[in-house]
């Protein structure tokens, strides 16, 4: 009996660390994106290639996304005056079951469309 609790909580401690671990790589693949978009005029596409592959361009080989992420994952939204990331419906490939209503289902970030970095602004909202 004791083995048993023992394995349940070393897959727990393994599933919590690769949740958390993927939700920060996704959470920080969204920022980079935004922070390229928000300084570089792109369009939806080539930002959602920035969010699965690093560069505006897409690869040949769509296999080689970042973290399995698929097209329909991603999703570019220009409402409200901002430009909107978001990861959706991100399938985790955790050790066990368990653990996977515990992962959250969207990474979302934005940033306000005005927003244009000038040569001695960068970083700043311009005004």
């Amino acid at each position: 009996m004791g083995i048993v609790v023992f394995l349940t909580l070393i897959l727990a401690v393994i599933d919590v660390g690769q949740i958390m671990y993927i939700k920060s790589s996704l959470s920080d693949r969204v920022q980079q994106a935004l922070r390229r978009a928000a300084v570089e005029p792109h369009d939806d596409a080539a930002i959602r290639n920035l969010v699965l592959y690093g560069q505006p361009e897409a690869l040949a080989d769509p296999r080689f996304s970042f973290l399995r992420l698929a097209p329909e994952n991603v999703l570019v939204e220009r409402a409200g005056g901002q430009l909107r990331i978001s990861i959706v419906n991100y399938r985790y490939e955790l050790v066990s079951p368990w653990f996977e209503p515990l992962a959250p289902r969207a990474v979302t970030a934005a940033v306000p469309l005005e927003y244009q970095a000038t040569a001695g602004e960068s970083g700043r909202q311009a005004r």
